[in-house]
């Protein structure tokens, strides 16, 4: 990501800027949208009883174990 310095560009440059944001904003969402959309599809074709299984485990997968703070404040 570059850095960019607003005060210091012309009001050309900035709406040029602009359009490029959007532009790049605009792609994304399409390829997210579209990503969603197949996933939808995806799950729809499925039965109830695997639907119901995929969802139990994907929450149950990412769920992330507290970090040891007694063993963290032992080693200062």
């Amino acid at each position: 990501m570059r850095r960019t310095d607003f005060f210091s560009m012309s009001t050309d440059e900035l709406l040029d800027f602009h359009e490029e944001v959007a532009a790049t904003l605009v792609r994304k969402l399409i390829a997210k949208k579209t990503a969603l959309e197949e996933l939808q599809k995806h799950l729809s074709q499925l039965t109830p009883q695997t639907r119901a299984e995929l969802l139990a485990t994907a929450f149950t997968n990412h769920a992330r174990a507290a970090p040891n703070a007694v063993h963290a404040l032992r080693s200062r």
